[in-house]
């Protein structure tokens, strides 16, 4: 994981994966409604035995404490500043403009 990925984040599949239930998709976002650490660790899908990766659970499919997507197959989407965010939403100063 290249950078945090949190609660509320958005992120992008980067690989096309399908556990037989749920599938992501390589190149759509989703959503993070949650993380938490794996249940068994060495019984990760997609890296194998001796994944450290959080589990990240996802608005698009329904929760479940025992089951999540490892992170690894994910990278977040940028996102801005909190101070950028904020200073877009207020008005743009107009300036006078000469007869």
């Amino acid at each position: 994981m290249a950078a945090d990925i949190g609660p509320g984040d958005w992120v992008e599949a980067l690989i096309t994966f399908d556990d037989g239930e749920c599938r992501v998709v390589a190149g759509h976002a989703y959503r993070v409604t949650g993380m938490h650490e794996g249940e068994e660790p060495d019984d990760c899908a997609h890296c194998g035995p001796g994944c450290a990766h959080p589990v990240l659970d996802l608005a698009e499919f329904p929760p479940d404490p025992e089951y999540g997507w490892c992170a690894s197959i994910f990278r977040p989407i940028y996102r801005p500043r909190a101070d950028l965010i904020e200073s877009l939403k207020t008005p743009a100063k107009r300036k006078e403009v000469p007869a």
